[in-house]
């Protein structure tokens, strides 16, 4: 019972993946539009609805790596050198390691 709780409300993944479908939704539309789109041939507008959505899922990613990192090193650090993209190396390895997999699995 404690494990269906788990791995169907609470787990990380789970949570990634719905926000992902949100995200999806959002940008392409509610089912019957997303299944029009991919049937549709590419063009301009396809192009442009898939690298958007595309492009918030990244930034998304890229947020849940910097708030992972942000646990271990102080945030207000982290904002600051944002700019600049001052960080060490393992800062920068942690915040695109946690992307790439949130990315990947969600």
């Amino acid at each position: 019972m404690l494990s269906r709780l788990w791995c169907g409300y609470a787990c990380p993944q789970t949570i990634y993946t719905e926000i992902m479908l949100l995200i999806e939704q959002w940008v392409e539309g509610d089912r019957n539009k997303r299944m029009k789109l991919d049937k549709a041939p590419m063009g301009l507008n396809k192009l442009r609805i898939k690298l958007t959505k595309q492009l918030i899922m990244v930034v998304f990613c890229l947020w849940t790596g910097f708030t992972l990192v942000g646990y271990f090193t102080p945030i207000h650090d982290l904002v600051k050198a944002a700019p600049t993209f001052n960080y060490g190396p393992w800062e920068t390895f942690w915040i695109f390691f946690y992307a790439g997999f949130t990315y990947l699995l969600a």
